[in-house]
C-alpha cells in the first residue's frame, strides 16, 4: 500500500510541476511578444515594439518630445499633445506631428475618463539634419555631404585644396579638404593625402569616387 501511495504521489508532483513551468514560459512569452490583444500588457514592454499604452494623462518621451494622452473619445478618435502641439488622430489612422508619425493602433472610451486609455504606434520620420555619402572621414573615397544651415540648404564635396585657388597656400600640396557630419552639422577636416590629391581623392588605396 504505501509503495503505490507514493507512486501516486511522485506522478500528482510531476503533472503539478510540469503545469507550473508551462504557465511560467507562457508568461514569460506573452511579457516579451506582440499577439494583437494589449490588454493587459504594460507600456514598458510595448515599448519594444513600438508601441505604447497609454491612460488618460500618461506621458512618454521619444526622441527628446514629450507626447501625452489628453483623451480618448466616443468615437475612439484620441487627443494627443506632442511637444506642446494638441493633435486629433482618428482611430487607425496615423498623423505626423514634429517628425513623429504617431498612429491610433487602439482605443478604449469610458464614461469614466481615466479609464480611457489608447495605444500608439511611434515612428521616428524625420530627416537627418547632416547627411555624407561616404559616411565620414574617408580620405580615399570622395563623397558629398547635405545638410541645412542659416542659409538654407548647404552642399559641399571633398576637395583637394590646391583646386580652391585663392584658398591654397604654400605647404598645403595634396591636402585635403575632406566634409563630414558630426553631430548632425556639416565639419571639415584638412588631411595631407601621401601619394597625391586629385579631384578630392587622395591617391592610393583603391580610391573610390562616390557622390
Amino acid at each position: 500500500m504505501k509503495k503505490g501511495f507514493d507512486s501516486n504521489f511522485l506522478l500528482v508532483m510531476v503533472v503539478a510541476v510540469v503545469a507550473i513551468v508551462g504557465i511560467v514560459v507562457m508568461f514569460r512569452a506573452n511579457a516579451v511578444s506582440y499577439d494583437g490583444s494589449w490588454d493587459e500588457i504594460s507600456g514598458e514592454v510595448a515599448r519594444d515594439f513600438g508601441m505604447y499604452k497609454l491612460s488618460v494623462g500618461d506621458k512618454i518621451i521619444v526622441n527628446s518630445v514629450e507626447i501625452s494622452l489628453e483623451n480618448v473619445g466616443s468615437n475612439k478618435a484620441i487627443v494627443v499633445n506632442v511637444g506642446g502641439t494638441p493633435e486629433t488622430i482618428p482611430y487607425g489612422r496615423a498623423e505626423l506631428v514634429g517628425g513623429l508619425e504617431i498612429t491610433n493602433k487602439k482605443a478604449y472610451y469610458s464614461s469614466k475618463k481615466t479609464a480611457r486609455y489608447a495605444i500608439l504606434r511611434v515612428i521616428d520620420r524625420s530627416e537627418p539634419s547632416c547627411i555624407d555619402t561616404d559616411g565620414g572621414k574617408r580620405y580615399f573615397i570622395k563623397g558629398s555631404v547635405s545638410g541645412s544651415g542659416p542659409d538654407g540648404s548647404v552642399f559641399r564635396s571633398d576637395t583637394c585644396l590646391e583646386a580652391m585657388g585663392g584658398y591654397y597656400e604654400e605647404g598645403y600640396e595634396n591636402m585635403l579638404l575632406e566634409y563630414w557630419c558630426n553631430a548632425g552639422e556639416i565639419n571639415t577636416v584638412e588631411y595631407k593625402c601621401p601619394k597625391g590629391c586629385s579631384d578630392g581623392i587622395c591617391l592610393g588605396k583603391n580610391s573610390i569616387e562616390r557622390v
